[in-house]
């Protein structure tokens, strides 16, 4: 089941604090900002499609 379609029936929502890419440095930046604490959710490592999504919070 796709995160589109819960959040859609169901209300799911997911926090996202922050997108880095599916790569060896992202993954290195997503435990640095883990590593300082008070993350506000979730952390995705993503790969580039060409594509966005509703559900992808602006970055603040």
């Amino acid at each position: 089941m796709y995160f589109n379609h819960m959040a859609d029936t169901y209300g799911l929502t997911i926090r996202v604090a922050d997108n880095v890419p599916f790569s060896a440095a992202g993954v290195q930046q997503a435990h640095e900002l883990l590593d300082q604490g008070g993350v506000p959710g979730k952390i995705v490592a993503v790969r580039p499609h060409g594509r966005t999504t509703r559900h992808t919070p602006p970055k603040q």
